[in-house]
């Protein structure tokens, strides 16, 4: 029972991280380069690194520079 209850819960975390990257690179999929100005609004991001970006255009520039590593957390603060 322990070892399907540790491959179950491996496997979900696994599935989870390819999701986690999937779902950022579509979600920055209409930003294709990394923008010099972003909107001053203000709708927090936190990203997997813990940093609570500002907006979505901050937070794709995030994802951008990390050449995909950066992954979205929640659209609320960190």
């Amino acid at each position: 029972p322990n070892v399907t209850f540790l491959t179950q819960l491996w496997l979900r975390a696994l599935f989870f991280v390819c999701v986690s990257i999937q779902a950022a690179s579509l979600y920055c999929r209409n930003q294709r380069t990394v923008r010099n100005f972003c909107t001053m609004e203000f709708m927090p991001h936190c990203g997997s690194d813990g940093v609570t970006y500002s907006n979505k255009c901050m937070f794709c520039n995030a994802y951008l520079r990390s050449r995909g590593g950066l992954r979205l957390r929640s659209l609320n603060a960190c």
